[in-house]
């Protein structure tokens, strides 16, 4: 059976249905009948949906099932929402223009930056847990409404975290600061967390810190700084090759 196009081959105006006819008794149904958005998805859009709900929206998944890179699954999904009338073309792009960014810098804070503002300023982060997030940029910070409850944090803490890394052979642990405090097991200095607890909210040992490990790490492998893995995270190939290290 062929699939129902939308619009027409020669002056590409939108198509109607007009007749419904059943192959049981050969009723037949006269009617302008309006197609969904369903109805009007190009192939290509139409099977980049069904692998998505096979997948069940892991982006990873996704990455594998369709053997392409996660910027590409990205444009995909954006250009399936925009099809399905789910987002416009201009809905959460900001205006990135006036933005200072160093495009010769390889430090992590500057490479971040760079990636936002060719996102036009928002981005959908997947953690490791195969989870989505959207992420928001500005000159000066990246927040997540959903992920860090719209708590802000400066470019300058995905340094922070490099230079940890760096300091201790290319990886560190995650750590674990929820319910934990500075100077405990899962919190010490040469954890992500307790180093971020430390260095950026300057707290002293004892004390409660935040964890927002989860959403940052995966903001770095989003930029392919670094890998995440299970309980760790180091720096990938890609970025020791671009910094010479």
């Amino acid at each position: 059976m062929n699939k129902i196009i939308s619009r027409c081959p020669v002056c590409k105006s939108d198509l109607k249905i007009t007749t419904l006819h059943c192959d049981g008794c050969g009723l037949e149904l006269r009617n302008d009948f309006e197609q969904s958005q369903f109805d009007r998805l190009s192939e290509e859009n139409y099977e980049f949906l069904i692998a998505f709900l096979k997948s069940e929206g892991n982006m990873k998944a996704l990455q594998e099932m369709l053997g392409i890179s996660y910027p590409l699954v990205k444009r995909k999904l954006d250009e399936l929402l925009t099809a399905l009338e789910i987002r416009s073309e201009t809905d959460e792009k900001q205006n990135t223009s006036e933005w200072k960014v160093d495009e010769m810098s390889m430090k992590a804070s500057d490479i971040i930056k760079r990636k936002f503002k060719e996102y036009n300023g928002i981005a959908n982060i997947e953690t490791a847990r195969g989870k989505i997030f959207k992420v928001d940029a500005d000159d000066d910070s990246i927040g997540s409404a959903s992920a860090l409850h719209n708590v802000r944090y400066e470019y300058r803490i995905f340094d922070m975290i490099t230079d940890l890394l760096k300091e201790h052979g290319g990886e560190a642990r995650k750590g674990a600061g929820r319910n934990a405090r500075l100077g405990e097991e899962n919190c010490t200095d040469d954890t992500i967390v307790g180093m971020i607890g430390k260095k950026y909210y300057h707290k002293e040992d004892g004390e409660y810190t935040f964890d927002p490990v989860f959403i940052l790490v995966a903001i770095m492998e989003w930029a392919g700084i670094v890998n995440n893995k299970r309980g760790y995270v180091e720096l990938s190939k890609e970025y020791k090759n671009q910094i010479g290290w």
